[in-house]
């Protein structure tokens, strides 16, 4: 799935999560749902296991026949017609070698790309599922909105995540129109970046773009989204929100760390480990 269907179904179940069942078969349906999505991942994180394994085997072989190459080679210099032969076989059997190793690195690449966004949608989905469960038996939300956006930010200070993001989607929801509503949409996704699940992060910071282009953290969701996606190692999509960030907000005190981060964005780039986009 493409980097676009992963944000629209990050979209879909982070819109979801303020939802809660109300009946016994829902609670064990949502258990099952639970139970199915970390089946899931664990089974992917398996199968990446396993052909990293693969991949450091074949590596090992090609370093191995190159050592008995170079040797070959060495004695072959010493006037030795028939190893010359043999070298040769060896050399063959090298190229060969080294274009399935080439060939399972590549694979590698792909499957943990895959990966990496199916773990993100994954991210999302347990969030949305879990949130279901607790909004059922959550001690109720204050009234006055004052003291509503205090406790939600409270509760991020204290890294109490999903209590913040509860909190703060109670304050969007019912105060949309409040100056302190964007900050609200900023701090859930905020809260999704400080426990590293970075499709969920995105998806709240674009709400932010959406609903709130000319709010005060528009700077900062934009930030935001552009080290979310170098997180999920989407750097050209990172680069360009942080060029469009120092674009539309030169005064913004995100400038600096923005111009700071875009150069180490590129020499990431030189390295697929960090880097697929």
């Amino acid at each position: 799935m493409g980097l676009r269907g992963l944000l629209a179904l990050a979209l879909l179940y982070a819109a979801g999560g303020c939802m809660f069942f109300t009946t016994k078969d829902e609670g064990q349906q949502l258990k099952t749902n639970l139970d199915k999505l970390r089946a899931q991942v664990d089974d992917m994180n398996l199968r990446e296991q396993e052909l990293r394994k693969a991949t450091a085997e074949a590596k090992a072989q090609v370093a191995k026949l190159r050592e008995v190459l170079d040797q070959a080679t060495n004695l072959v210099q010493r006037n030795s017609a028939d190893l010359g032969v043999q070298v040769q076989k060896l050399q063959t059997d090298l190229a060969g070698l080294i274009g399935k190793t080439e060939e399972i690195s590549h694979t590698l690449d792909s499957v943990s790309k895959q990966f990496g966004e199916y773990r993100a949608q994954t991210d999302v989905k347990l969030e949305g599922l879990t949130t279901k469960a607790g909004t059922a038996t959550a001690p109720p939300a204050p009234e006055d909105k004052d003291q509503l956006f205090d406790q939600a930010y409270k509760r991020y200070q204290a890294a109490q995540f999903e209590e913040a993001r509860r909190l703060f989607r109670t304050f969007t929801t019912r105060y949309g129109r409040d100056e302190r509503a964007d900050n609200a949409q900023y701090w859930v996704g905020q809260s999704y970046y400080e426990e590293r699940k970075y499709a969920a992060a995105i998806a709240e910071f674009k709400k932010v773009l959406d609903n709130f282009p000319r709010g005060d953290a528009t700077d900062a969701a934009m930030f935001g989204m552009a080290l979310s996606f170098v997180e999920l190692k989407y750097c050209t999509e990172g680069e360009a929100y942080l060029q469009d960030l120092i674009k539309r907000f030169p005064r913004s005190t995100l400038v600096d760390k923005a111009q700071k981060k875009i150069k180490e964005v590129k020499k990431m780039k030189r390295n697929k480990k960090l880097c697929m986009t």
